[in-house]
């Protein structure tokens, strides 16, 4: 699995690091569980139904993504 964060401007300001930083130290318990990446911009934003932070996981967009939500989706893997 690929997971994507978007760090461009408005998804950073959401906390988007955040959610990055917490990935990238869950990959040090569990080298591999995943890939993981950052994309400048996801170009999501202007969807209806997406709010940032985003975060992208193979094809599956997740909006206003926290930290707690990544903890619940990651205990299903």
């Amino acid at each position: 699995m690929k997971i994507t964060v978007c760090v461009g401007t408005y998804c950073h300001l959401m906390g988007s690091m955040t959610l990055y930083n917490f990935l990238e130290d869950y990959l040090k318990k569990h080298p591999h569980a995943f890939e993981l990446e950052m994309s400048n911009c996801l170009d999501v934003c202007n969807r209806e139904s997406c709010e940032a932070p985003i975060l992208k996981m193979d094809e599956e967009i997740y909006s206003k993504m926290s930290v707690e939500k990544l903890k619940t989706i990651l205990k299903e893997l």
